[in-house]
């Protein structure tokens, strides 16, 4: 599992690159490239995922979904790992590389309150990918662990 932060983050208050293997002791690298992306990729995830379980959200169950904009929208490789971590369907927009889009529409959304869903009716998305049956299974142990080693990484920055 690895933690990316080459800029200082405002949560988790951390700078640097941390590795960890299987029994969570800090290593200097990854085995191969294609590890290394993987790892990347999904500890974006889980950390946004470990973030919004904080302040209430529940990933997985009905009506659950992730809208994603912006570049990497376009990769069914990053959304289907998105759709793995929070355990629900990922949607898309038509419009390619809409983040500045979907900033507008949570602004918006922040402004006039209500349903996000009404503040964005007026926008078509498509499925882009589906969780995979044992993702929540999966993924749920390795929100934990990603909880305890950043846990580490602050004790032992003090």
């Amino acid at each position: 599992m690895g933690m990316y932060y080459h800029l200082k983050e405002i949560i988790p208050e951390l700078e640097g690159v941390f590795r960890f293997n299987k029994a969570g002791e800090a290593v200097g690298r990854f085995a191969s490239r294609e590890v290394e992306v993987r790892a990347v990729v999904e500890s974006q995830f889980i950390a946004k995922r470990m973030y919004a379980e904080k302040l209430g959200y529940s990933v997985g169950g009905e009506g659950r979904r992730v809208l994603a904009t912006g570049g990497a929208s376009g990769n069914t490789s990053i959304l289907q790992v998105l759709a793995d971590v929070f355990s629900c369907p990922v949607y898309t927009m038509e419009v390619a590389n809409s983040a500045c889009l979907g900033s507008a529409y949570r602004a918006k959304h922040g402004l006039v309150g209500g349903q996000y869903l009404e503040s964005i009716k007026s926008q078509s998305f498509k499925l882009a990918c589906q969780p995979n049956s044992d993702a929540y299974q999966m993924y749920t142990p390795m929100v934990k662990r990603f909880q305890s080693l950043e846990a580490a990484i602050f004790a032992n920055k003090k």
